[in-house]
């Protein structure tokens, strides 16, 4: 609860409000009611204003509701699109159960609830705009995850596909774009197609992408969209005009042994590189000013290493001097490095989900050359790796080395040499 006479917040039955009930901002978590009505005061529901919510399903009201942050809740299966709301977060549903829908009002002249029972829902925003682009689109925000539908035909009134449109989504495998005829593949954002189905295809897509040897650019080329799972070549070479390479572009791959990265790339989601699982390494136009790559065809920034080859094939690795940290998924399920070098600039292993190091089955020792300890999480092993001694940590010769290092956060769990 909010003491009465706070000059900020207040709450009504438990749920947090700024002080005139404006801007719903928290509602409880284990509040054991099913369903809740937004009040009238409301214009403003705040980002994770119900995030992990246990047991309401049903949220109606917010008639007066102006803007939508992100709703996050795994029990959610209905919440309303008032007449007024006139902006809403690219998350706003993003991580809705299976079989969420918004209620969109029919009075609101922005946001529409299309589809049916067997083709599925999409919201759609008929006043769309970008950052420095003068244009009003009409955009696909989000196709929900209600029916097991393989293909998803793009309208043909469409002309954005909005970030997280098909977000993780279990079923779509085909989106059909042969309706399309104001579409430019420019206009399809990013991550559109983030952690939507590993074998996503597109169809009738020849007049939207550019297709290089099965791969597909935006029309300009500037864009890598799709590196699908049926791409044989065993050699990528990145076009010469592409400089970016999205989240989820890279879907995973069983066929490239070699990718070639251009002079003018300067942009590289790594987030999803390790879904090539045969690539034994990278290569760097020489005049890149934004990445490179070591004689091991390891491929850095000037101050991370970004990625390591899953199907590099050495066993002792030693990480190029100037480098500060390890990117997170960096060495990812590589299953043939048995020992890695950190040298004696890395200050970090980063953190994260499937971190660099846990993944990897091979590993046996760890040698550093610092005597300051590179911070390090618990998480950034596995409970195998940090329980059983089975990985050793080779420390400086310098005195007080082995001290430092077993009094070290992390680094103390391993067997020390």
């Amino acid at each position: 609860g909010v003491e009465e006479g706070n000059a900020y917040f207040c709450s009504v039955d438990g749920v947090l409000y700024n002080k005139d009930k404006t801007r719903l901002i928290s509602y409880p978590r284990s509040n054991s009611a099913t369903s809740f009505v937004i009040p009238s005061t409301v214009t403003t529901v705040c980002t994770y204003a119900f995030q992990n919510v246990q047991n309401i399903t049903t949220i109606t009201g917010g008639e007066n509701v102006v803007r939508i942050g992100s709703v996050v809740s795994g029990s959610i299966t209905s919440f309303p699109v008032g007449p007024k709301v006139t902006s809403m977060s690219a998350t706003a549903f993003m991580y809705c159960a299976y079989g969420f829908l918004p209620v969109v009002d029919d009075a609101n002249p922005r946001f529409k609830l299309k589809g049916s029972p067997q083709t599925g829902y999409a919201l759609y925003d008929y006043n769309y705009t970008v950052k420095d682009d003068p244009t009003v689109y009409i955009a696909l925000c989000r196709y929900f995850r209600t029916v097991n539908v393989a293909t998803f035909k793009i309208p043909a009134d469409v002309t954005y596909i909005a970030d997280y449109a098909f977000y993780s989504h279990p079923y779509v495998k085909y989106v059909d774009f042969q309706d399309c005829t104001g579409l430019r593949s420019s206009k399809i954002a990013g991550t559109a197609f983030h952690s939507t189905t590993y074998s996503v295809q597109f169809l009738n897509a020849d007049n939207i992408f550019a297709n290089v040897d099965g791969v597909l650019y935006t029309d300009d080329k500037t864009q890598m969209v799709i590196y699908g799972s049926t791409v044989t070549m065993p050699n990528y070479v990145m076009p010469a005009e592409t400089k970016t390479i999205p989240v989820s572009a890279i879907k995973p791959n069983n066929y490239v042994k070699t990718f070639a990265i251009n002079s003018v790339c300067n942009s590289i989601n790594t987030e999803y590189l390790d879904n090539m699982y045969e690539l034994e390494r990278y290569s760097v136009a020489a005049d890149n000013s934004t990445y490179y790559t070591d004689t091991c065809g390891v491929l850095y920034t000037k101050t991370t290493l970004l990625s390591y080859p899953r199907a590099n094939t050495r066993s002792y690795y030693k990480v190029a001097a100037g480098t500060t940290q390890l990117n997170v998924r960096a060495f990812y399920r590589n299953r043939f490095l048995k020992v890695l070098d950190l040298g004696s600039s890395i200050k970090s292993v980063v953190n994260g989900n499937n971190n660099t190091l846990a993944s990897m089955a091979g590993l046996e020792a760890i040698k550093v050359s610092t005597m300051v300890p590179p911070t390090v999480m618990t998480t950034s092993f596995s409970t195998t790796q940090l329980t059983t001694g089975k990985i050793k940590l080779y420390v400086p010769l310098d005195e007080g080395a082995t001290d430092i290092y077993g009094n070290a956060s992390v680094w103390n769990k391993f067997y020390i040499i």
